[in-house]
Parts: structure tokens; sequence; C-alpha cells
């Protein structure tokens, strides 16, 4: 089995929490976000192949291939109480792979968080697909509508195709993406979160979660942009896990 997720260094807990980033990005990358969260949770990010360091290695192409091999790698784990949390393209996943744990008493899945994404209540496919065929110079303005990529990304010839490929990887498995479910509501308690200053994703388009999802409150939203989360990555977590059953 191809390992999909990438346990947190020291983490433990008698919780799981298991993160899902966003497009073109790695579980690496929040790693010094999760620290103050190590000594209570038992900590996976999810970590694919075709990229970075395993650019060697064949990568996902389909949403539902890849969820399949997340709920697999998860069920092999021993049994905690779990939460998912998603941010962008992470939120489709873990929208996405909750549907395929929400029956299955051994992953105890307690609560989802979805981040920084619009409800897919209509298909997007169409738009994700044209993402992953645009020119590195049309991808970047299209990435920089969220937030600026980092300039050492950008002057970087080496950096700047390891991430455009990554970006061009996840906006693939986004388009394959079909929302099965799109009428019935999920049953898992989940928390809807958001930047108040995020350009592409509003307050509004993340209330519409509330017709798929479990929604308990409001979504609640921080100070900041797309990637407000890299700042409020405790309280976040600490919200999402009062969600509990």
């Amino acid at each position: 089995m191809t390992p999909v997720l990438r346990k947190v260094p020291n983490s433990s807990g008698q919780q799981r929490l298991i993160f899902f980033h966003h497009a073109g990005g790695n579980g690496a990358q929040y790693f010094p976000s999760l620290k103050p969260l190590i000594s209570k949770y038992e900590i996976y990010c999810m970590d694919l192949p075709g990229r970075f360091f395993r650019s060697n290695e064949d990568a996902f192409t389909n949403m539902q291939d890849l969820t399949k091999a997340l709920a697999a790698q998860i069920l092999q784990l021993d049994t905690k109480p779990t939460f998912l949390l998603g941010h962008s393209f992470g939120a489709l996943v873990a929208y996405t792979l909750a549907w395929e744990l929400v029956n299955n008493p051994a992953a105890q899945l307690k609560a989802l968080g979805l981040s920084a994404l619009k409800a897919p209540i209509v298909d997007r496919s169409q738009g994700y697909a044209t993402m992953a065929t645009l020119s590195d110079e049309a991808l970047v303005l299209e990435i920089e509508k969220f937030e600026a990529l980092p300039e050492v990304v950008k002057r970087e010839p080496t950096i700047l195709k390891f991430t455009l490929k990554a970006l061009r990887e996840d906006f693939t498995i986004m388009a394959s993406f079909k929302n099965t479910h799109s009428h019935e509501k999920l049953a898992v308690p989940s928390l809807i979160l958001g930047g108040d200053s995020d350009p592409q994703v509003t307050e509004q388009d993340l209330e519409k979660w509330s017709t798929l999802v479990d929604t308990r409150n409001k979504p609640l939203m921080f100070t900041g942009h797309h990637f407000y989360l890299f700042s409020h990555f405790e309280k976040a977590v600490s919200n999402l896990a009062t969600l509990e059953n």
C-alpha cells in the first residue's frame, strides 16, 4: 500500500488529528504551526506521492483512488477518536474521505473541519481541469489571486518546477471529484472555517456547506487571507475538538 499519511514527529495523545494540506503544498509546511498540538494529539498529515521528495513515485489523479488509499491507511492505525481537518484542496479531500469513514465504527470519526473552500454544491470540475493545463506563467498568476507565492519559490527554478507540478496534480484530483452526496447531509459534526479577507472564499460561500454537512454553528472566521490557518491552527483545532459528540 502506498503511504499517503505522514506522522508529525513526537506527536502523541489519546486523540488523533489528521490534516490535509492546500493544493501544491505538503504536510511538512504545517509542522511548525502544529507544534503546540503535538502533546495533545497524535497528528498525521497528508503526504502524497509524485511530488517533492517523492517525485519518482506515481501521483494520484483521481479523488476516489486517493480517499480509498487514505481510508485504508487510517483503518490500519490503532483505534483512537479521530478529527479530520482540511484546508482548501485538503478540505475537498477531507469531505470525500469522511464519506468513506462515516459508517465504519473502527474509524472513530468524531468531527470534520473544512477550511477555505467553497461548498461543492455546483460542479467546478471544468475550472479545476483548466487550472491543471495552464502554462507556468498563467498558473502562477491564478495562484497569486489567493496569495503571493514565496519569493524563494519564484526565484528558484527547481522549487518552482516542483511546486507547479504539485499544483497541477492536485487540480487534476479536484477535477475528478463528483459529489455523489450532493442531496444528502454528512452525519458528522462539522466546523467550517475561513479567513475574513480571503479574496476567493467569502463567509457567504462557507455558509453553503450547511446543506452538505452537519454544521453546529456559523462559519468560524479568522483574521487573514486564504492561508490564515498557518497563524490560527491551535484555536481552529480547539474549536473543532469541541464538536465531538
